[in-house]
């Protein structure tokens, strides 16, 4: 097996067992949130961190990317410290900016937004919460930036196994004795923890390494070069960030309007349950796809670093097609209640969006550290507009599954237009070995959908057919594959 390949293998495993850490800290949170709060509390929630993350996201991205880019080049040159003090520097600067324009910008909607995303001025509150919220959340790109740029995802996976420990000690108190104030409190409180113990860990990794402090990035000279690639990243992350942005409040707005919040919070499960998925394999892959690309010069190691992460994606969406869809209906009432019962019904579908989300997450992963930021931009544009005019034509007509066909529409068209253009660009090509592991994943996933949705037989055959299925991944696998597997094992 290709090294390439065994350390992509290594990062993504090492966040995979962090990943999980977490989700069996939070199941006490979700269950206990799901009997206190009920559907609406649930989807207010839901929504305090949907603003968050997306004014965070428009606050940071492209920003971001281009900050872990530039310290990720800096790192192996002969001057690496006083670049890296630039590039925290130059980076520390333009954030503050968008920041503060973004900030200006909710307090000048606060009502339009609270409409959009709560139904209700009465809600305003929450939307405070949101506003309070974000600059922790943009913090968090400074220690998790470096980390990222120097591949520690040791680092990274230590801190989320301490952060998910901390977290799961407070929220549960706080739910239990203040219900929906707990359970709104902690959104806030949660990231001020993930930011302090992110903050520990850089300090003791990187920033003692390279002595950096908050007196030498004040000192350091600006660059006009390291400016001027973050503008450009910026003007990506202004003009699609932004749209994006709108797009999902538009979106859940059509949801609120024609089903209600309690809807976004019936559909809440099945997004936590692909995100226990999605939240360790794409920060893995992006960890260290993102830097080792930046690295490349060749057409053919791209091509053969994509397949190898199409195989690591493939392999992790394997448990979560075989198992999640046959089982649906006894994952979502585990994990919240019976009052959620009726969003099994969504779940299978959303899945099969999901296999493609995170094929078409591995494409796009190549094409900004390549220098194909615009290409990308355009892309993630149509990308948006493909979501709202699915979300507007459906909903009104299918309801909460015209939601579920935004999941999935946009993640097979762009799948496919990713493929073809880093096909005609980096003279990308399959291995025979990935396409063939990738068509088990479509197809199992497909007919185990299928039969979910016909009768009560085989509904009960698909609880013996899915893990088949999972059991049968080991003779698709290569020799080398499975070998590694059992040296992992060993290990443990």
């Amino acid at each position: 097996m290709a090294s390439e390949f065994k350390s992509l293998l290594k990062s993504t495993s090492m966040l995979a067992g962090t990943r999980f850490a977490q989700f069996f800290a939070s199941l006490a949170r979700v269950k206990i949130s799901a009997l206190i709060l009920g559907t609406t509390g649930v989807g207010i929630v839901d929504q305090i961190t949907f603003l968050t993350n997306k004014v965070s996201q428009f606050t940071t991205i492209g920003t971001a990317e281009a900050f872990v880019k530039q310290l990720a080049e800096s790192k192996s040159k002969d001057d690496a410290k006083s670049l890296i003090y630039s590039a925290f520097k130059s980076y520390a600067l333009v954030i503050f900016g968008f920041v503060v324009l973004s900030v200006g910008l909710m307090l000048g909607f606060k009502e339009e937004v609270t409409n959009y995303l709560f139904g209700e001025d009465e809600y305003i509150v929450y939307f405070f919460v949101a506003l309070l919220t974000f600059p922790i959340l943009v913090i968090h790109s400074f220690p998790f930036s470096i980390l990222k740029a120097f591949k520690n995802v040791r680092a990274i996976s230590r801190a989320r196994i301490i952060t998910s420990a901390i977290q799961f000690v407070i929220s549960i108190p706080l739910i239990l004795i203040w219900e929906l104030e707990g359970a709104v409190a902690y959104v806030p409180l949660a990231i001020a923890i993930d930011v302090a113990v992110l903050m520990w860990l850089a300090n003791k990794k990187c920033f003692q390494e390279y002595e950096i402090s908050f007196a030498r990035i004040i000192k350091a000279p600006l660059r006009r070069d390291f400016l001027k690639e973050l503008f450009l990243f910026s003007a990506f992350g202004l003009t699609v960030g932004v749209f994006l942005i709108i797009v999902e409040l538009v979106t859940r707005s059509i949801v609120l309007d024609h089903l209600g919040v309690d809807a976004i919070g019936l559909y809440s499960p099945i997004l936590l349950f692909a995100s226990i998925f999605t939240g360790f394999i794409l920060p893995a892959l992006s960890t260290y796809l993102y830097p080792r690309f930046s690295e490349m010069k060749g057409h053919k190691e791209v091509s053969g670093l994509i397949n190898d992460a199409l195989r690591i994606g493939s392999f992790g969406l394997i448990p979560l097609l075989f198992i999640g869809i046959p089982y649906h209906k006894l994952i979502i009432v585990t994990f919240y209640s019976t009052e959620f019962l009726d969003a099994s019904n969504y779940l299978p579908y959303h899945l099969m969006g999901t296999s493609f989300f995170v094929w078409w997450y591995v494409f796009s992963q190549s094409l900004t550290p390549m220098g194909k930021i615009k290409v990308h931009g355009v892309f993630r544009l149509f990308y948006g507009s493909i979501d709202l005019l699915v979300t507007y034509w459906a909903v009104n007509r299918y309801g909460l599954i015209g939601w579920t066909l935004k999941f999935i529409v946009s993640p097979f068209v762009f799948f496919w237009v990713y493929m073809i253009y880093t096909r005609i660009t980096f003279d990308f090509s399959y291995r025979l070995s990935t396409l063939k592991l990738m068509a088990y994943v479509f197809i199992g996933g497909v007919s185990l959908t299928v039969l979910s949705q016909m009768n009560d037989l085989t509904r009960n055959l698909n609880f013996v057919i899915g893990p088949l299925l999972l059991l049968g991944t080991w003779y698709i696998a290569s020799k080398e594959e499975r070998n590694a597997l059992l040296s992992k094992l060993r290990r443990k």
